[in-house]
């Protein structure tokens, strides 16, 4: 059986890259359609709706990153400008590229330092995953399911979240998935990130330092 991976949260931020990002625009807004409503958007509000940053908020981005670390060599995963995993080297930047070409947002941080304000010259993008895919086979899955009134109008709107129990167990409808090789799942289903197995099996072989992956099955 063919398998995808969920990317488990990173706990043990000394494993990853983390500092501080400097220089960009953090108060540059854009107006963005978004569910048929003109709405203002930062570059951060882009990422947390999964909307590809238009061409001035990605030139807000930050533009130097300072690691908080002395090693020359520092890890190809980490926190991003607002928290979480949003940070990647340049080597998966090249191999996510190879499998799916201009899928997802990919925004270069043009200086990286180390502590003693050492410059490197590894390069890190800020990542932006904008494909999002419903897939989960819930019976197969353990999980449990919530329903919760979300709006109060003149008839109610419900949604469903749904919570991942232990022993970890989930299972994906494979011709949901396709040919997608990164992808986050929607509001209404495990709202993570995933992986393929293609994806996985290039970073191991490239010797990419490691993640946090769960194995989920494809049926």
């Amino acid at each position: 059986m063919d398998h995808a991976y969920m990317i488990d949260h990173l706990v043990d931020i000394k494993r990853y890259v983390y500092g501080v990002f400097t220089g960009g625009d953090e108060g540059c807004v854009e107006e963005i359609e978004y569910d048929g409503i003109i709405r203002k958007f930062d570059l951060d509000l882009c990422f947390q709706f999964r909307i590809w940053a238009p061409a001035g908020l990605e030139a807000s981005a930050p533009f130097r990153l300072t690691i908080n670390s002395r090693s020359k060599s520092p890890p190809d995963f980490g926190y991003g400008p607002w928290g979480g995993f949003q940070l990647v080297s340049e080597s998966f930047v090249d191999i996510v590229e190879n499998l799916d070409p201009g899928m997802h947002q990919f925004i270069r941080i043009p200086e990286t330092y180390i502590k003693g304000g050492v410059k490197i010259e590894k390069t890190y993008y800020i990542m932006n995953v904008v494909k999002t895919i419903y897939a989960i086979d819930i019976e197969n899955s353990n999980v449990r399911l919530e329903r919760r009134k979300v709006q109060s109008a003149t008839n109610d709107v419900f949604a469903t979240k749904i919570h991942i129990l232990d022993p970890f167990k989930f299972s994906f409808f494979r011709n949901k998935i396709g040919n997608a090789n990164m992808w986050y799942g929607s509001t209404s289903d495990i709202n993570r990130l995933f992986f393929s197995q293609r994806l996985v099996g290039k970073l191991l072989s490239q010797k990419l330092s490691p993640l946090p992956y769960m194995v989920v099955d494809l049926v």
